[in-house]
């Protein structure tokens, strides 16, 4: 059966449903769904080993994220389907402006995620240990020698990770949604537990924040380490950059994400990248 197939015969739908395929999502497929009950969001996915994504790891997130009202509530999940609420909102955007307001809302989301308890056995997220990995399973010539050194340059001056709570990995804006009252965050696919300050300055670089915003979130945020913040932010740059390489590698070339690509290594100061 394929996606919308494997949705439509699930056993929790009062009347035939209808699904409607959304746009959205490069590693998961995600659907509208309607019948007699109301409006739900299904979301369909396979592990895939060349991002570390392992949807048991995903699915156990938003049991927490659920649990914690940060995400929306979980409702039903089979073989590699869950199917959650559906949120009325507006999906933020990267590049438009963002306000104070919207910062200092994902600021204490962030925040109530960071203290949420998790047990021992918690799967990790390691930001340093994927872009290594992943990097060395690029195709050679994919980057020259030179501009190799400089990625692996970032990751060793990379400061120490501490795992403290959940971290969700993965902040763009269009992966926070906004009903018109509070935020919520979607797309667990990376998270795991991990350093809060990884998160911020995804956040700040997913929101592509200047010097004064980012005072802003950690104002609103509260005790961190602004040094670490700081300095996770070119490991942020080399991880997004690493996975643009990956995806390509693995998945083909798709809508703008040649543009993407390039414009995550210029960024770096990476010149030797022609597309594939």
């Amino acid at each position: 059966m394929n996606e919308i197939e494997k949705i439509t015969a699930l056993p929790i739908w009062s009347s035939p449903p209808v699904v409607e395929r959304l746009s959205a999502g490069r590693t998961n497929a995600n659907f509208r769904v309607s019948c007699d009950d109301g409006v739900f969001f299904a979301r369909a996915g396979i592990d895939i080993p060349f991002h570390g994504i392992r949807r048991e790891h995903e699915i156990r997130n938003v049991r927490v994220a659920s649990k914690a009202g940060l995400a929306p509530k979980l409702l039903y999940v089979v073989d590699g389907v869950q199917v959650s609420e559906f949120v009325a909102g507006k999906s933020l955007q990267q590049g438009e402006p963002v306000q104070d307001a919207t910062i200092i809302a994902v600021a204490e989301l962030l925040r109530s995620m960071h203290e949420l308890s998790l047990p021992d056995d918690y799967h990790s997220y390691d930001m340093v240990r994927i872009a290594r990995w992943q990097l060395g399973e690029l195709q050679p010539g994919t980057l020259g020698d030179t501009d190799l050194r400089k990625l692996h340059a970032v990751l060793d001056r990379a400061p120490p990770q501490i795992p403290q709570g959940l971290i969700h990995a993965d902040l763009l804006p269009e992966n926070f949604i906004d009903d018109g009252e509070r935020h919520w965050l979607v797309d667990w696919e990376y998270g795991g537990c991990g350093d809060p300050a990884l998160d911020l300055a995804n956040l700040s670089a997913g929101f592509l924040l200047n010097e004064e915003q980012e005072e802003c979130l950690l104002e609103a945020y509260g005790p961190c380490d602004r040094k670490k913040v700081k300095a996770f932010g070119p490991l942020n740059q080399v991880r997004e950059a690493v996975w643009c390489l990956t995806q390509i590698q693995n998945a083909g070339l798709h809508g703008d994400l040649g543009d993407y690509t390039q414009l995550c290594l210029s960024r770096l100061g990476i010149s030797s990248w022609c597309g594939p």
